[in-house]
């Protein structure tokens, strides 16, 4: 049951979802500068991670890459919302180039699944959308704390016929079932999940990674492709991405690491629209291993 509040809430991001792209961004823009502004986590965070990632960068450079990096971050919410509340024809309007088509093509003419890795880079929203034109998308996603939310969410990224479930067991049955189907499967490959996890390098330093796509792989032979929304001023170029062939590696680690490799290359087509403000080297091997972070 909907309260004052959450109906509320609902009605200013719908609201919110009306304004022209240029407006959001303009908006989301403004939020970056106060987080800089206000040395929040989030820049501090950013900060820490050029540290580890770019250490021969100068302090200058990763400052600099830092304040546009959350501008580019904040831009994700309010495009989203935009995003969620126009029709297909509208994004594809948007869609002002496309760079590797061929893999696409290629990939969609083989008998087999198709698993997306789609990375915090650009607008993750948007791919979630381009996909599914492309034929049956089933992806996982982490239920947002209010119902109401979970519901306004799903509804706008299953309007083009994406399967979203849960991130559990049942829900990686799901995809397992998709890719068994010769079906798309959508996966954000760079987040440290609960459970499921192997250290590999990461920007040469060692992160938590999940072990979900290797997984899938020793399971049901397809084939992988990254798959970014970059931002650009008059909408969004689409760039599909080879993955490196270690990926389909038989050993874990080794597939593990080539994951790491595979969100590299798409991280260098526009480092500063990746989502630096997440702690991607929390994970540890146990309490006594130092945190790479202050809390």
């Amino acid at each position: 049951m909907k309260t004052i509040k959450s109906r509320l809430v609902l009605i200013l991001l719908k609201s919110l979802g009306l304004l022209p792209l240029s407006v959001a961004r303009a908006i989301g823009s403004l939020v970056g500068r106060i987080m800089w502004l206000s040395q929040d986590r989030n820049c501090k965070v950013t900060l820490r991670n050029l540290e580890l990632c770019y250490p021969d960068m100068s302090e200058e450079e990763r400052v600099k890459m830092a304040k546009v990096s959350l501008r580019e971050s904040s831009k994700v919410f309010f495009e989203s919302l935009v995003v969620y509340r126009r029709s297909p024809q509208w994004l594809e309007s948007k869609i002002v180039a496309v760079y590797g088509q061929e893999l696409i093509e290629k990939a969609l003419s083989e008998d087999k699944g198709l698993i997306f890795l789609g990375p915090h880079l650009g607008n993750w929203e948007v791919i979630g959308q381009k996909v599914s034109q492309l034929g049956q998308l089933t992806a996982l996603y982490m239920p947002p704390k209010h119902t109401y939310l979970e519901e306004f969410v799903l509804d706008a990224r299953e309007k083009q016929g994406g399967i979203f479930l849960p991130a559990t067991i049942k829900g990686v049955a799901g995809l397992v079932k998709a890719l068994k189907k010769k079906e798309i499967v959508g996966i954000l490959p760079d987040q440290v999940p609960d459970m499921g996890w192997v250290f590999a390098p990461f920007f040469g330093v060692r992160a938590g990674t999940m072990t979900l796509v290797h997984g899938l792989l020793s399971k049901v032979p397809c084939n992988v492709i990254s798959c970014v929304a970059i931002r650009c001023k008059a909408g969004f170029e689409i760039h599909y991405v080879a993955v490196p062939e270690e990926i389909y590696s038989d050993d874990q680690q080794t597939s593990v690491a080539a994951l790491n490799q595979a969100v590299e290359r798409c991280v260098q087509l526009k480092p500063e629209q990746y989502q630096w403000e997440y702690k991607r080297f929390k994970a540890r091997k146990d309490f006594n291993e130092p945190c790479l972070y202050w809390d």
